[in-house]
């Protein structure tokens, strides 16, 4: 992957409260099947062909970066740090002064999705560089919202989690778009990608990218616990 062409960007900040039961450790430095949970990620970005990684900080950052430093197998890694906490939004434009590419790929540091990175970007392209997210396939909504979208792909609405037995598309966490997406918004303020942005940007075009494959987070602890049989053979 042309590191002037695409970024990847690591949203590592939570702090990880609803699972404070399990864990009091950084989020995404959670040892499942004795390894970081951070580090499948860098894996996948690392097969995707990545050559530096910006890993946006905030609850213990020297968690992450005394455990990982600034090289994960040959993938140079850079920090950008919180000083407060900015929200998922916040954290990709605080991280922005250490990116020269036009277009980035934002990360949310505590799921996985197996999606090809690669046909990602080919959809992208193909939508004229629009802002793009991947959406995963849930059989149950419960713990999730729903994305609704037209037959283009491009997205109509984001509903809320209704806790309702249905199922539908759901926002995997995976998100390419030009780093002037977020010229309008503050800089130094807490906004989120999924509450504050996208909405904005629905009326100038937003589309999701269809993807039915295997899907992790560790937010809760019901999912956490899952991780380490899911994981067994990413």
């Amino acid at each position: 992957m042309n590191k002037n062409y695409l970024t990847a960007v690591v949203l590592a900040g939570g702090a990880g409260t609803r699972i404070r039961s399990i864990t009091d450790k950084q989020k995404v430095m959670v040892e499942i099947n004795n390894r970081p949970f951070i580090t499948y990620i860098l894996d996948f970005l690392k097969v995707a062909g990545f050559q530096q990684t910006i890993i946006c900080t905030g609850y213990k950052p020297k968690e992450v970066l005394n455990v990982l430093g600034d090289d994960y197998h040959g993938m140079h890694l850079e920090y950008s740090a919180e000083n407060k906490p900015l929200g998922t939004a916040g954290a990709v434009i605080n991280s922005l002064k250490k990116i020269d590419s036009e277009n980035i790929l934002v990360l949310n540091g505590d799921s996985l999705c197996d999606v090809d990175i690669n046909n990602f970007v080919e959809f992208y392209i193909n939508k004229s560089y629009m802002p793009s997210i991947v959406c995963t396939w849930r059989d149950d909504l419960t713990r999730y919202g729903n994305i609704l979208f037209n037959p283009d792909k491009r997205i109509t609405s984001f509903q809320e989690k209704s806790g309702e037995d249905k199922s539908g598309w759901i926002n995997a966490g995976l998100y390419l778009m030009k780093r002037d997406s977020l010229n309008s918004f503050p800089r130094d303020k807490k906004i989120s990608i999924e509450y504050d942005v996208f909405p904005k940007l629905i009326n100038k075009g937003l589309f999701a990218f269809l993807h039915k494959g295997k899907f992790i987070d560790i937010g809760t602890p019901e999912s956490f616990l899952e991780a380490a049989s899911f994981l067994k053979d990413f």
